[in-house]
């Protein structure tokens, strides 16, 4: 548990501690007595890491976090981010007249952030219409793709 949150969990449980003796006292003159002394606790459990932040010996703790377990966070969310992209583009790919298209991103993780290596784009499954047959579907799908993914064209492979 790191200093922080051993700070947090002592001052949260002695405010438990002193409404647990608050309902627990009768009525009478030693309840304001008690009162005072549980006032006094918090106060001393809130206060107690400040000659520590002074001297500059405190850890809060906020940064105890692992390259590891950052690089796994980056990675967890440039994955999502690239899903969510595939989908955008199999939307962006069926206004344009190819419904039914298949994008997918593959990523290389090196020593810096992760970074296309590869996208296919399968369109098999699309319909193309009588008046356009003699589009270049491969040149136009794969510049459209590598331009929404501000990528190099040679890493889009379009299957048609």
């Amino acid at each position: 548990m790191s200093g922080f949150t051993a700070w947090i969990m002592s001052i949260t449980g002695a405010v438990c501690l002193g409404a647990l003796a608050d309902i627990l006292m009768s009525e009478g003159a030693t309840k304001k007595y008690v009162k005072g002394i549980v006032a006094l606790i918090v106060f001393a459990v809130i206060l107690a890491p400040v000659p520590a932040i002074l001297s500059g010996d405190l850890s809060l703790g906020l940064g105890e976090y692992t390259d590891a377990e950052n690089s796994a966070f980056v990675n967890d969310v440039t994955e999502a981010r690239y899903r969510n992209a595939e989908y955008a583009l199999e939307t962006a790919l069926a206004t344009r007249g190819y419904d039914n298209a298949d994008v997918r991103i593959y990523l290389s993780y090196g020593n810096s952030a992760p970074e296309i290596l590869q996208v296919i784009v399968d369109v098999t499954g699309s319909v193309i219409i009588e008046g356009e047959a003699n589009i270049n579907i491969r040149e136009e799908v794969a510049e459209f793709t590598a331009e929404a993914l501000n990528t190099e064209p040679y890493r889009v492979s379009v299957i048609y």
